[in-house]
């Protein structure tokens, strides 16, 4: 299991600071919160993916959507495919069985 993920900042205007994967969202998020201030202003939100082939190329697709100030530029070779299916986000807590 996969997990994709973002973190995002604002209230009334959201803007997304980050996007990533991992099969082990507590452990990334704590790492995420140890390296950058902007993490612990953030919320954290995910949903889950079967395969790291399929989320590896929904990250690529969130990246290149919405250019996250925290994420690194990705090379513009890779072929941009667009996701149809809507992502239902789910908000993180801490302890919680994903």
């Amino acid at each position: 299991m996969q997990y994709v993920y973002k973190y995002e900042t604002g209230f009334i205007f959201k803007k997304i600071i980050y996007v990533g994967i991992t099969n082990d969202l507590d452990r990334r998020h704590r790492e995420h919160l140890a390296e950058h201030r902007l993490f612990r202003q953030s919320k954290l939100y995910y949903f889950k993916v079967f395969t790291r082939k399929k989320a590896k190329k929904i990250e690529s697709y969130l990246i290149r959507k919405y250019r996250p100030i925290l994420n690194k530029a990705e090379s513009t070779s890779a072929a941009f495919q667009m996701f149809h299916l809507p992502f239902i986000w789910r908000p993180f807590k801490e302890g919680m069985d994903y």
